[in-house]
């Protein structure tokens, strides 16, 4: 399979895509008015302690649903937030209403289209995240081990300049109300060096190609391994930098050293 996956080849995310105005509109608001809610994207860092890619300050997600349930519901069934492991019941409770308060006000229109979405098509995918690349910052070359699942994109900012996404050495630009699917199983490396903030919505799916059941399957299992491993992980595999020798300084983007 290629590096990258036309979205022919999932349309329920075409389907998803025809809503990015309402998306782009709330994540505008969002952005203009950021510094209100410091608090809220003092949470947002990813978390994974494991992850190569762990506490990156330019990298921030903002969870609509992680592991096919909504977000909150998912962190309240496992008992964790994204800064605690264990929190007491009141800490659990505190976060899950500030959250979900913060979410269903600020992104209240997109939560009604993503709601209605993902029940749809809710035995094809797994999380559907807000991702915000903030300016001058970097995601280092990683591979993720998901084998069950495409990776996908949907560009609501994207800044003019040198913004890329690179997988497996090739790149591709996001562009605004369109997906750009990739294999996370890939090395893949993403940029910002412009002056203005890059947000995509991804959403993870699982793979066509492969039997339903089987892909199920897999994704329970490597999530109920990874919530064991650690919670703070969310059940993503995080970003690892493993690879076999020389393949990191082969798809390192431009501005790594």
């Amino acid at each position: 399979m290629p590096s990258y996956i036309e979205s022919n080849q999932l349309p329920h995310l075409d389907e998803l895509a025809q809503h990015w105005e309402t998306f782009r509109r709330e994540v505008q608001f969002f952005e203009d008015n950021i510094r209100e809610y410091g608090a809220i994207m003092g949470v947002t860092l990813y978390p994974n302690p494991d992850s190569k890619i762990s506490g990156n300050q330019g990298w921030n997600q903002l969870p609509f649903y992680l592991q096919g349930e909504r977000a909150t519901d998912f962190v309240t069934r496992h008992n964790v937030t994204p800064i605690n492991a264990n929190p007491s019941p009141k800490e659990m409770a505190a976060f899950r209403e500030q959250y979900d308060g913060f979410m269903h006000t600020l992104f209240a229109a997109s939560y009604r289209v993503i709601d209605a979405w993902f029940d749809k098509h809710k035995d094809y995918v797994t999380n559907v995240v807000l991702f915000r690349l903030a300016p001058g910052s970097l995601i280092p070359v990683h591979t993720n081990f998901d084998p069950h699942m495409y990776r996908g994109h949907l560009g609501l900012i994207v800044p003019e300049g040198d913004v890329c996404l690179r997988v497996e050495g090739e790149d591709r630009r996001w562009r605004e109300g369109e997906f750009l699917i990739f294999d996370s199983m890939r090395p893949h490396t993403a940029w910002n060096m412009t002056d203005g903030a890059r947000y995509v919505l991804n959403v993870d799916t699982l793979r066509p190609d492969v039997g339903r059941s089987d892909v199920l399957a897999v994704h329970k299992v490597l999530v109920e391994l990874r919530m064991k491993e650690g919670k703070l992980s969310m059940g993503f595999s995080g970003g690892r930098s493993d690879m076999l020798p020389g393949l990191q300084e082969r798809y390192k983007g431009p501005h790594e050293r």
